[in-house]
């Protein structure tokens, strides 16, 4: 049983509704439920039942919910009692998290937690979503901000539902849909693409799109470096896929940006990542809170 899995159900027990509880707590709506679903099976109970449209704690929910909140007041004092004593909390807090989401979103979160806990160290390791998931797994690091477009079991998941971005074609302001003012990705069928290599959930995404409307794109190039794919494309034929706000870092008059229109994913939601069942230091618990805190108040869609 992890506190998490308590916050989760005081929540819906004080909601009475997955749905308004899922947005209030940053998770997805299956998610929580699954969650609630294994916190039953351990305990061996029924926390909640349904009637209709409505949902009530059964007698057993509502026994449990007294101890939760007991557990949980008794942890917040523990919490407090450190909150007070946050100039001496230390410890040294390796974070995974893409070039792209360190200097366009969160920046300033982590060095205002920095000044807030100045003896708690954070090391930031860039690489692109998909090799921090797998380092959050080893390891390697300890907690990930990425795009979360291809969820993994082995990892805890706080998705961001105010922080997103969109993906737009990019091409040479000579290319024939250049003029565009829109594009799906049946348009690209004939193109040859570069694109960020498979490290990054948008080196992916243009291919599993492309192949779930029937056609492998042509990838002629990868890398990691988005600016050599922008020249790339700026002196050639070929087209990329990138995130908008790479847009803002771009002031190329031979390139062209154009939205694309897709009844597939072309929104990617971030999330905070940890893994499953590992213990969570009370520095990174701090992390984590300060994290979503911040962004509750300031994030934004992009």
């Amino acid at each position: 049983m992890e506190i998490r899995q308590l916050k989760y159900f005081v929540q819906i027990a004080l909601d009475l509704n997955f749905s308004i509880a899922a947005k209030k707590l940053f998770i997805s709506q299956p998610a929580l439920s699954w969650t609630i679903k294994q916190l039953e099976n351990e305990l061996g109970i029924k926390l909640f039942v349904s009637s209709g449209k409505k949902m009530f704690l059964t007698s057993d929910g509502e026994e449990f919910l007294t101890k939760a909140k007991y557990f949980l007041n008794e942890h917040q004092k523990i919490i407090d009692f450190y909150e007070n004593r946050k100039d001496i909390l230390t410890g040294h807090i390796q974070l995974g998290i893409p070039a792209l989401f360190g200097t366009c979103f969160f920046i300033q979160t982590i060095l205002k937690f920095r000044q807030y806990y100045p003896k708690i160290e954070v090391t930031m390791h860039s690489a692109g979503s998909i090799a921090v998931q797998e380092a959050v797994e080893t390891g390697k690091v300890d907690v990930g901000i990425v795009s979360y477009l291809f969820p993994s079991p082995n990892l805890d998941a706080i998705e961001l539902p105010n922080i997103t971005y969109p993906i737009v074609l990019v091409v040479s302001s000579k290319h024939h849909l250049a003029t565009k003012v829109s594009v799906s990705f049946a348009d690209l069928r004939d193109e040859s693409f570069i694109l960020l290599d498979e490290s990054y959930t948008i080196g992916v995404l243009p291919v599993d799109a492309c192949k779930k409307i029937g056609f492998t794109p042509n990838v002629v190039l990868r890398s990691s470096e988005w600016n050599v794919i922008c020249e790339a494309v700026a002196t050639s034929n070929n087209i990329t896929i990138l995130p908008y706000p790479f847009i803002d870092k771009v002031s190329s008059s031979a390139l062209s940006f154009i939205p694309i229109i897709s009844s597939l994913e072309t929104t990617i939601p971030i999330a905070i990542i940890s893994k499953k069942g590992l213990s969570k230091s009370l520095p990174l618990q701090k992390f984590i809170s300060f994290l979503l805190d911040d962004i509750l108040n300031n994030g934004s869609s992009i």
